[in-house]
This record gives structure tokens, C-alpha cells and sequence, in this order.
């Protein structure tokens, strides 16, 4: 087998160059991403017709292949040849598209509506308008090939019977589905060039499932991979596959599986975890993991193997693209490369860590001079706004570079800079300009020795054993120190997209303002936000949580917008809004994404009953959480029902077996206030009956102890006893005996078998009755709107 790949912009269909000003063309790299009609109807059209007739260039095509029975219009194929044919052509492409947009507008969400009507401007020329594309779009366009030599051993109708039916497996191994659950219009293109097969099959996809969840395109090229893999492998198709892309996996060190390639990222993120290059060496040794160099490394980018126990892997392939997969690569890669150090860039580096430590330096400008005595220069690393992140110490004896973290220096701590004294500032963009070019990419790569990824703003991952001895903002120095420590539990919005410069915050994305801070003390926090971002709203309400604060007051109310992100972006944080009112649709907001959050918590809580109950594995019960507290602890009556589905006693949720903060609370004997069973009570009922309905009365017994006031007044009123008076006795009356008239007995009906009730039934009838009670409530709500309206307002 070839390939599988996203479709690439190429020179051959002119729907994939767009005209720029000026007539100059240019490429789109939005080309698998299709997100409007007139781009969707003309890949439609371009597939159908390469499909049905021969083309002038040459390329063979034999095998007319039907799209699916989305619209009532006839297969174009029958016009071929005649007038009418470009026309029917046209038609039936434009059907196809609205019938894909209709289906994917069925589940579409209004942000995503608003999103692609912003998208419909944009082309996708640059990285930032693809992005865009990607919040919002109809279709994803990729192919599966089979090699020439492996089309070659097949007729044309064998090639297209192959094709399409690897497809439905491809397809649910690339989503992850278990059944092939997303629209699709699958093409195959059979041709032939310069004498040699080049069969394919178009697969465009609705980015929506039947379901409406949104197509998952992380890590697609491997995901592609190993489905290729499985294929070559699988004893339906590999008699007629060639083992390529399962020689390329062991040549290439890549795991041959997705299960194989979490488990190493795991091993991964264990080992290197720490920044400390000891503590790296000391899990490695724990782990039985060593980093080796690739006898026959195709490209610097996998020059570097990992062995773990009996098995190696591609340490560039392996490590992960995200923000921790990266820093991880990094740490192993300056781990690997420290190690193989020549004796005297050892020997010279102790040197510079010497200098960099000596505390008779009195300010940057006399440490950088000692540096430059030593022939040893510093890089500042600096944003687009010129705040100063870290610095870069380049060895020009040995032509070598190492980040200061690297030597274990902070130049927070430990060196004579003011950040916050202008001329110390002045001098070090002074030394980044003299000195920025000094680092060559041959230099990079001749040293083996990157810079950490740029994670100084976003700190570390937060952790499940939270533990409050983390510091409050205003426990540093100033914002500057704040931002600047990589040491905190947690990655916010407020440090991964924002930098502070001289009482500002911007969006690192854009180089825009987004927050004013006005007065910053211990206890007073005065702000302005100045983007209609909700990124920067999210940011400025986890500023005012990062203090200590419970509640946000919007003293200027300034755009509605920026009012509405605000009131959602902390309600989301659990904080408290002071001068604005939410609308309903705000509210209606706030609750469907608390409710999102819920059910992903949920989703993690049952993975872990799931883990406990197969291996014992202990395991908490989560909550929607902010960095500091719990926001909304509804995962808790969830986690209650999970636990009684899997056979376990649901009351664990009080005491699971690694007894966290977020475990339901007792009742208060202080305050008085009910256990959080028994605020939950009726929505544990509600759910057992809506999901476990036969397990309804083990239920009622675990939570027999935390019965609500309203049930317990319930109860008592149907235990009271009943006085039952006796009647007057009345002397009975005997009518007259009537005349016996014979009579055939009529037999008895027979009665109908009465079909026994199952869980489903229950669960209909349940769901049934919940809805009809949901329904009267909105009536009455309505009548009473309505009955409001209509009274006369007084003055």
C-alpha cells in the first residue's frame, strides 16, 4: 500500500490555486478543509466527472462509481455525451453539496454557525485563516491509495471492490468509531499514467457524525499510519496488500499501534517529568530507558532512538506533538546531548556557571562584560513586546549553546538584573541586537542542544492531589515575577496567550492590548479590559481568582460584548458578577457548558470505577474545578449512578479509595447545612430511573439516610393512621325471586398473555413521563408570561 493523506494543494485542479491582487496565485492550504458550498459542489463535480469519462491528458478512466442516494436527481452519467450533460452535471454536484450542508447544519452549534458565515471570506493562504477554517467547516478531503504494483496484480472492478472496502474500516479506525458513523461519498479513481496503475479513492467526510460530535483530527498522520498498518495486516486484505507501511514502522522505529504509542508516552512523560537532568537520569534507570543515537537516521529529526526494555522507538515520532510532548523531546534530546559533551565543553560550561554565580557582579551590564572576557555570550530571549523570558549562553570556543535553565541558573534569582529598572532593560535588548545572530542554524544543529519549548508563561500541569500551598498573585514580587514563574500548578489562559509589559497585558497571538491594569496591591485589583476576546476575558477573571477574589464587580460597563464575556467567562470559574444582568441566553450559555464539563468529568470518573473494578487501581471522584476550588459538583450524583451500574456500593462516592477533596460532602453539624447526598437526592432517583431503572430500589436503600425534608414530610403524611368509622347497620331488602329462564353459560374470555416489561420499556416510559412533566412546566411558565403581559403597568 501507498498512502493515506489529508488532500494536499496541488497544480492540477484549478479549485485549489486562488487568484491573489495583482493576478498572482498562490496555493491554498486549507485544500482538505472544505467550508463552503461553492467549494464543496466543485470537488463534488470534479469527483463524479474524472470518475465517468476519459480525460484529454490521457488519464484512463473505466469504472462509473455512484456517490450515495443522497438527492432524487438521476446519476449524471446517463447525460454523457449529450448538451445537456455539463448542465446535469452542474445540478446534480450543487444537490449533493446542500444535501452534506443540510446534514451538517442538523447538529451545528450557533458559534459554529457564526464561525463558518466569518469563514466564507477567508481562503486559507495563510497558517492564521487556516486555523479559522478549522473552528468551522463541512468537509474533510483525503484519499486512500493502492501502490502500482499492488493495483497491478488486480482487474479495474477488483481494484474499486478493494478500495471501497478497506474504506469502512479505514474510516473507523481513523475516527475511533466502532461503526462507520460519519456521511461520506466515496470515489474511486482508477487511471492509469505512463502505462502504471495510480488507483485511489477520494474519501471526503462530513466534519459531523449521525450523532453531531465534531470529526477528532489529532495526530492524523499516525493515526493514518497505523490504519494502514492494520490493513496490511488484517487477513481480509493483506493477500492483496504489500507489507509497506509495516516495514517502513519497524525500519523507522514508529510503534506499529496507537495502544503502543500511549503506552510510551506515558513512560515519557514519567521519566522526564522533572526538569532536573538527575532526577531525568534517575527514572530513566528506574524505567530501564537509554536514549541512543539511529544507526541510519533519515533526517535530523529522528537522529535519536529511545530503548525501553526490549523495544526502541523514534524519539521525534514517539514523544508527542503537544506543549508536554515537546518539552519532553527537548529535555531528552539536552539530556542525550549533555552526556556526549566533549571533556572541554564540560570543562568550559562549569566555567561559565561559575562566572554566572559569582555574586560580585553589581548589575547586567558587569556580567555580561565578564561573559564576553570568556568569549561567552548571552542571547536574550525576548517576546514581540520585549519582555525578557529567559537567555540563551553561546559558547563561541566550541561553537555550543545551552539555556541558562540548562546550567541550573534563574536568572530571576540569581543574577544582577532588574526587570523592572528601565536602563537594565535597555541594555539587555541592546545585547540581543549585537548579539542575536551569533546563533546560525547550523550552529542549532551542530550542538544538539535546543532551548526549552515556551512554557515559561504557562506552567505546569495541574495536578489531581492539589494541594493550596501554590501562592497567591499577589505573594510575588510584582506581575512580572508572577508571570515569569514556570513553577506554578497550572496552565491558564491568563499566562498561555497574554504577556505583561509596564502595566499591560497583550495577546501574544495578535501583538493587541487586551487588559489595562489600573491599581494592583495586595488587596486591591482595579482593571480594564480591552478586547472583545473571550480568551482575554477568561484571562482577566482568572487574574482576579489567581488574588484571592470571590467576586468581580464591572464598575464601567463599556460594550455590551465585553460586559456578557465577562459575566460568562467568571461564572465559568465559579466567581461571582457584579454589574451586569445576564439575558436568558446567557444563562442558558452558562448551563450548557457547565453541563459539557460535567459529562467530560463524568467520562473520567468512570474510567477510573472502570480501572478500580478490573485491577483495584485507586481513584478519585472529580468535580468541574477551577484552579483553586470546585465549581460545580454535579459529577458526584453522576459518579453515585456509575458506581451502582458497575455492581459497587454507590455510597464510595463518600469515601472513594483515595479519599480526595472532591468526595460528597457530610452534613455540616455547624451550619446545619444537608449532606450533598441529599441535595442530590432527586437527581440521583432522576438518573437511576432514566438510566438503571431495575436497580431503582438499591438506590432508594443506599440513600434511605440522606432523604430530603420534602420526602421525609411525604412519608410521615402516608404513615398516619386512618380512623375508620363504622356505618349504621341497614336491614338488607329481598326482592322478589325472578322467573328461571335457562341460560347456556356463557365460557369465560380467555385472557390476553400480558408481555413482560424490560429494562427499555421502563427506561422509554420513564423518559416519557420526565418529558410530559417538562412539557407542562413550560406551558405553565408560558400562561404566566403570558397573564404578566397583559396586566397594566403601573408607574
Amino acid at each position: 500500500m501507498t498512502t493515506a493523506a489529508a488532500m494536499e494543494a496541488d497544480h492540477d485542479n484549478k479549485q485549489k490555486i486562488q487568484k491573489a491582487k495583482g493576478g498572482k496565485k498562490f496555493v491554498s492550504k486549507a485544500r482538505e478543509f472544505i467550508h463552503t458550498r461553492e467549494g464543496l459542489k466543485s470537488v463534488i463535480k470534479y469527483l463524479i466527472s474524472e470518475s465517468i469519462h476519459l480525460k484529454e491528458q490521457g488519464i484512463i478512466q473505466r469504472i462509473p462509481t455512484e456517490l450515495t442516494a443522497l438527492v432524487a436527481l438521476p446519476f449524471p452519467f446517463v447525460y454523457h455525451g449529450q448538451s445537456c450533460y455539463k448542465k446535469k452535471l452542474d445540478e446534480y454536484s450543487y444537490a449533493v453539496a446542500d444535501a452534506l450542508i443540510s446534514e451538517w447544519e442538523k447538529t451545528a452549534t450557533p458559534a459554529e454557525l457564526k464561525q463558518l458565515k466569518h469563514n466564507q471570506t477567508l481562503k486559507g493562504a495563510t497558517d492564521a485563516e487556516r486555523a479559522e477554517i478549522m473552528k468551522a467547516y463541512y468537509v474533510y478531503d483525503h484519499f486512500l491509495t493502492i501502490s502500482p504494483d499492488e493495483a497491478g496484480r488486480l482487474t479495474e472492478p477488483q481494484q474499486v471492490k478493494l478500495l471501497l472496502a478497506m474504506r469502512v474500516e479505514f474510516t473507523k479506525l481513523f475516527t475511533r468509531e466502532k461503526e462507520d458513523n460519519y456521511p461520506t461519498f466515496p470515489v474511486p479513481h482508477i487511471k492509469i499514467e505512463d502505462g502504471v496503475y495510480k488507483s485511489h479513492l477520494h474519501i471526503p467526510m462530513l466534519s459531523k457524525s449521525y450523532d453531531g460530535k465534531n470529526l477528532d483530527l489529532n495526530n492524523t498522520k499516525l493515526r493514518m499510519f497505523w490504519a494502514l498498518v492494520h490493513l496490511e495486516n488484517s487477513p481480509q486484505f493483506n493477500q492483496y496488500l504489500d507489507k509497506t507501511n509495516t516495514l517502513a514502522a519497524q525500519e523507522r522505529f514508529i510503534p506499529p499501534s496507537e495502544k503502543e504509542y500511549k503506552a510510551f508516552q506515558s513512560m515519557m512523560r514519567k521519566v522526564f517529568k522533572s526538569p532536573s537532568p538527575e532526577a531525568q537520569k534517575k527514572a530513566m534507570a528506574e524505567h530501564n530507558v537509554s536514549i541512543i543515537a539511529n544507526p541510519n537516521p533519515e533526517s535530523g529529526k529522528d537522529a535519536l532512538l529511545v530503548k525501553w526494555g526490549d523495544k526502541t522507538y523514534n524519539l521525534k515520532y514517539c514523544a508527542g506533538t503537544g506543549k508536554f510532548g515537546k518539552q519532553e523531546l527537548t529535555r531528552a534530546t539536552n539530556l542525550y546531548h549533555q552526556a556526549n559533551q566533549s571533556a572541554s565543553a564540560k570543562l568550559q560550561m562549569a566555567d561559565v556557571v561559575e562566572i554566572l554565580k559569582n555574586p560580585d557582579h553589581q548589575s547586567f551590564t558587569d556580567l555580561n562584560a565578564a561573559l564576553e572576557a570568556h568569549n561567552v555570550y548571552l542571547i536574550p530571549n525576548l517576546t514581540k513586546t520585549g519582555t525578557v523570558q529567559g537567555f540563551t549562553v553561546y559558547l563561541a570556543d566550541t561553537d555550543t549553546q545551552v539555556s541558562m535553565s540548562k546550567l541550573g541558573i534563574s536568572f530571576k534569582k540569581e543574577l544582577p538584573i532588574d526587570l523592572n529598572d528601565p536602563a537594565t532593560i535597555d541594555a539587555i535588548r541592546a545585547v540581543y541586537e549585537t548579539n542575536r545572530h551569533l546563533i546560525s542554524k547550523t550552529t542549532r544543529k551542530d550542538s544538539g542542544l535546543v532551548p526549552e519549548p515556551d512554557i515559561e508563561l504557562s506552567g505546569t500541569q495541574w495536578k489531581k492531589a492539589f494541594s493550596y500551598k501554590k501562592k497567591f498573585m499577589y505573594d510575588y514580587d510584582g506581575i512580572p515575577e508572577y508571570m515569569a514563574d514556570n513553577g506554578g500548578q497550572f496552565g491558564i489562559t491568563l499566562k498561555n496567550y497574554l504577556t505583561f509589559d509596564r502595566g499591560v497585558f497583550y495577546d501574544k497571538r495578535f501583538n493587541r492590548q487586551a487588559i489595562v491594569v489600573k491599581e494592583y496591591t495586595s488587596d486591591t485589583l482595579k482593571t480594564s479590559l480591552t478586547s472583545e476576546s473571550p480568551a482575554a476575558a477568561r484571562a482577566l477573571a482568572q487574574m482576579y481568582l489567581e488574588n484571592g477574589y470571590s467576586t468581580v464587580v464591572i464598575t464601567s460597563q463599556g460594550t455590551t460584548r465585553k460586559a456578557q464575556n465577562i459575566w460568562r467567562e467568571a461564572s465559568m470559574l465559579g466567581l461571582k458578577v457584579e454589574g451586569y444582568t445576564p439575558t436568558p441566553d446567557d444563562e442558558q450559555w452558562l448551563k450548557i457548558e457547565l453541563q459539557k464539563k460535567a459529562l467530560a468529568v463524568r467520562e473520567t470518573n468512570q474510567r477510573a470505577i472502570t480501572a478500580y473494578k478490573s485491577a483495584g487501581h485507586t481513584f478519585d471522584i472529580k468535580t468541574v474545578s477551577n484552579q483553586w476550588k470546585s465549581v460545580d459538583r454535579s459529577p458526584i450524583a453522576f459518579a453515585f449512578v456509575d458506581l451502582l451500574k458497575a455492581g459497587l456500593d454507590p455510597l464510595m462516592v463518600n469515601d472513594p479509595p483515595k479519599k480526595s477533596k472532591h468526595k460528597a460532602l457530610p452534613a455540616d453539624p455547624d451550619t446545619k447545612e444537608p449532606a450533598e447526598l441529599t441535595t442530590m437526592y432527586h437527581q440521583i432517583l432522576e438518573l437511576v430511573k432514566l438510566e438503571c431503572p431495575t436497580r431503582l430500589e438499591q438506590a432508594q436503600k443506599a440513600l434511605d439516610r440522606f432523604k430530603p425534608l420534602d420526602v421525609l414530610q411525604e412519608e410521615a403524611a402516608k404513615a398516619k393512621p386512618v380512623v375508620v368509622v363504622a356505618p349504621t347497620p341497614v336491614e338488607p331488602v329481598t326482592p322478589p325471586a325472578p322467573p328461571a329462564v335457562a341460560q347456556t353459560p356463557t365460557p369465560p374470555a380467555t385472557p390476553a398473555p400480558v408481555k413482560p416489561e424490560t429494562e427499555a420499556d421502563i427506561v422509554k416510559r420513564n423518559l416519557d413521563e420526565i418529558r410530559a412533566r417538562e412539557r407542562a412546566e413550560q406551558e405553565r411558565k408560558a400562561q404566566a408570561d403570558e397573564l404578566k403581559a397583559s396586566k397594566p403597568k403601573t408607574k
